[in-house]
């Protein structure tokens, strides 16, 4: 999905955020403000809070693993696909976008924080399971997500071309760091 994509929102949380757009838009051009707005799509890594994907499956799996349990992890919407962009990342992307990408005064530039990769989010919860040991990614039901979409992901090319800026973190990183930041504090209670 490039910047320009027609955006048809399934959800309110996904009509929330063209809301917020056109409302930046409306006052880039009401008050002739340089408005850059940042469509960062589904961050991942360590730090991430509770109510991403990734951060509720990995505490899900170290509560589980507390006392001793092993076997299936549910995953629902394991078909779903995200593109996961690394949360350093991202924060390196608003730096170069604050700094480098400033558009003409009473104009509005929108930029995508993607990879442009599509990854199955199954693929993410597996990693977590080999990573706690003992445990194993089966699908579930489906359920209801958020936005609404099954499919995500994002083109770049805008931000690479404005400020120069690629992704340097894939997801298997970011989930092997995320994955470290939840288990280290348990871990060093346990040795103190």
């Amino acid at each position: 999905m490039k910047e320009d994509y027609a955006p048809a929102p399934r959800s309110f949380f996904g009509a929330s955020k063209l809301a917020q757009t056109q409302v930046d838009q409306a006052a880039a051009a009401e008050w002739n403000l340089s408005v850059v707005v940042a469509r960062p799509f589904n961050v991942i890594g360590p730090g991430l809070p509770p109510h991403y994907f990734a951060a509720s499956f990995a505490q899900w799996l170290v509560k589980a693993k507390a006392p001793g349990a092993t076997g299936d992890a549910p995953v629902v919407n394991a078909d779903a696909t995200r593109d996961f962009v690394d949360v350093r990342d991202v924060a390196e992307a608003l730096l170069r976008l604050l700094t480098g990408a400033v558009p003409d005064a009473g104009t509005m530039a929108l930029y995508n924080i993607a990879t442009g990769r599509e990854t199955p989010v199954r693929e993410v919860a597996e990693r977590l399971c080999e990573l706690a040991g003992g445990f194993k990614a089966v699908d579930a039901e489906a359920g209801r997500s958020r936005s609404g979409i099954t499919r995500s992901c994002g083109d770049a090319s805008r931000l690479r071309e404005a400020v120069g800026w690629t992704p340097r973190i894939n997801w298997e990183r970011s989930v092997a760091d995320l994955w470290q930041a939840l288990v280290a504090p348990a871990r060093a209670a346990m040795e103190s």
